[in-house]
């Protein structure tokens, strides 16, 4: 079993709001670092956080959810350009919908 666990975790990372705490500059700085340190390191990283900019420079792929459910999965690029649902329109800030009547 732990040669399991092994296997299945070891190329793996948890970041679960490693920057909300900090100040905007010192942020914009560690976001940098991490984007290097994750490049440079070829582990698979889950980031949570609530910080849409911060999303959208470190991720190749991102998870957009609403009370629980997954909205969409998709690169930032499409999130933004091609939202599937009003929600995740709005809450990429990409929010023209027009709706018929």
């Amino acid at each position: 079993m732990e040669i399991t666990y092994k296997t299945i975790f070891m190329n793996f990372t948890l970041m679960d709001e490693p920057l909300s705490a900090l100040d905007a500059h010192l942020k914009e700085s560690m976001v940098r670092e991490i984007k290097k340190i994750h490049q440079a390191s070829n582990v698979t990283t889950l980031y949570v956080t609530h910080d849409q900019k911060e999303a959208m420079a470190l991720a190749d792929r991102l998870i957009v959810m609403n009370q629980g459910q997954i909205e969409q999965f998709d690169t930032p690029y499409n999130l933004y350009h091609h939202p599937k649902t009003e929600f995740v329109a709005r809450f990429v800030g990409k929010a023209q919908i027009n709706k018929g009547i």
